[in-house]
């Protein structure tokens, strides 16, 4: 899969529960979503990326919104916006990372799931 990621050229954007939204390149993508430690990549992604490439990145109160879901974090851990950049976009990319392409439209989606372009199954 990384592999599959890596060769695509094109910008994906993922689109959080409460709106957050981050574009990341397909390099961006497998950056961030390699096996082991990610920090480093993940620090280098977000200085390419500016404040233009986060979507909604000055809604800080959302991105907390959007991590808490997860339940990784406490709210206290959640009080660093600069440590919940880092955290959404390692887990956009991480997300990403596991889509394919619809073998009917080309649309990226999940296995398993159905595409929303065409409405087909995805394989993996």
């Amino acid at each position: 899969m990384y592999d599959d990621v890596k060769a695509c050229a094109d910008v994906r954007t993922w689109v959080g529960e409460h709106g957050v939204s981050v574009s990341l390149t397909a390099e961006q993508i497998a950056a961030c979503s390699h096996p082991g430690r990610c920090d480093d990549d993940v620090e280098s992604v977000i200085g390419e990326l500016g404040l233009a490439g986060i979507g909604q990145l000055a809604q800080a109160e959302l991105i907390r919104r959007e991590l808490r879901e997860w339940g990784a974090w406490d709210d206290e851990e959640l009080k660093d916006a600069a440590q919940n950049i880092r955290r959404l976009v390692w887990i956009a990319a991480g997300d990403l990372a596991q889509e394919v392409r619809c073998a009917h439209c080309g649309t990226w989606a999940r296995p398993g799931d159905d595409c929303p372009e065409c409405g087909k199954s995805i394989d993996s």
